[in-house]
């Protein structure tokens, strides 16, 4: 997440510069920079910055997303959350299941499944006991 204020033109601005610092040190394991997706905070106050401007910027500079917060109402802060988890859950099941794939050659399956079928010898997570 990179986070901004749109009280202040100033952090603006600045955000170039974080993205930049985040693309440089923070990489996925196939070399591709990590998905950020910018956070235009504060939106409580006055707004000093053109959020069409930003929703251009941020799909021209390839953020995931772009969400208005304020962490003082709480508004749309669980969103944000919510943005990064499920592209992160998204891919997260695509590149685990192509490095088990490709370490073990095993078929992997993100979905739920049933829980393991309950004996009298059924203990402690999968642990069996004959005592």
């Amino acid at each position: 997440m990179i986070v901004f204020d749109v009280s202040s033109q100033d952090t603006f601005e600045a955000v170039e510069k974080w993205k930049q610092d985040v693309n440089e040190k923070v990489f996925l394991p196939d070399g591709n920079p990590v998905p950020c997706i910018l956070v235009a905070n504060k939106i409580d106050l006055r707004n000093d910055v053109n959020m069409n401007q930003i929703a251009e910027y941020a799909e021209k500079n390839g953020y995931i997303g772009l969400v208005e917060t304020s962490a003082l109402t709480n508004q749309n802060v669980a969103s944000a959350f919510q943005m990064v988890t499920d592209h992160v859950m998204k891919d997260s099941k695509h590149v685990l299941k192509k490095e088990i794939d490709e370490d073990y050659g095993l078929p992997l399956s993100m979905e739920k499944t049933s829980a393991p079928p309950q004996s009298e010898n059924y203990c402690c997570g999968g642990v069996t006991s004959r005592y």
